[in-house]
């Protein structure tokens, strides 16, 4: 059963992402790169974790609202009240900039749960880290949720790191707070379930992450999607 991580946790899982950042120059670069076909008025971020501000400085364009929905409260306490400061810069920088922020807490697979008004009629969906942490079935159920939130021809941006080379106390950890699920997808099964899902394949990339053993991850998978008219 996934249990909500401390905020220490939270605090540490951020930190060691920016020092992967910093260690991986080629792999950031792979990573920002790919944000930049996130467009659109209205963006919904899913399983935001606390890099939302930080995706949010690389998108095409800004939008006007930015919504963020993550299942652990404190990945939300830690956006809304940490003064490390990367986030308050990223607080300060969107709030000079006029985008409107919203942060949910919950579970997209909980179909009867409304997540308001930020989750309707939006322009994109940005997956960073999450649709990749699902099997099949719970895979082709949160796709058709962000399917019925995206107006037609709406975006679907999914990044994913695939292929697990993780030291085992940190990947259970990962399990243990849902920041990792078992069984993750491979680059093509993420195409293939989503393209099964009413979505058109518009770009894919994938990055051969040098260091795998160090970085944890053998390749970062990158796929675009249009929704059907």
């Amino acid at each position: 059963m996934i249990q909500e991580a401390p905020i220490d946790y939270v605090e540490t899982y951020y930190e060691t992402r920016l020092k992967r950042r910093r260690d991986f120059p080629e792999a950031r670069r792979f990573y920002e790169a790919q944000l930049k076909h996130v467009s659109g008025d209205r963006v919904i971020n899913l399983g935001c974790g606390p890099q939302f501000y930080d995706d949010l400085r690389h998108f095409a364009t800004l939008p006007r609202y930015y919504s963020g929905l993550d299942l652990n409260q404190q990945n939300l306490e830690y956006l809304k009240s940490s003064q490390h400061k990367d986030l308050e810069a990223g607080r300060n920088w969107a709030r000079d900039n006029d985008v409107k922020v919203d942060l949910v807490c919950g579970d997209i697979l909980e179909e009867s749960t409304d997540f308001g008004a930020g989750f309707e009629k939006v322009d994109c969906a940005v997956c960073i880290g999450f649709l990749g942490i699902f099997s099949e079935e719970p895979f082709k159920k949160a796709v058709g949720r962000i399917r019925e939130w995206l107006v037609p021809g709406g975006r679907l941006v999914n990044l994913s790191w695939c292929h697990n080379l993780q030291e085992k106390t940190v990947y259970e950890g990962r399990l243990k707070y849902g920041f990792n699920r078992p069984n993750n997808p491979g680059h093509h099964d993420i195409i293939k379930w989503t393209t099964e899902s009413d979505f058109i394949l518009i770009n894919e990339t994938v990055f051969d992450v040098p260091h795998k053993e160090i970085y944890g991850w053998k390749l970062i998978s990158s796929a675009v999607f249009e929704l059907a008219d």
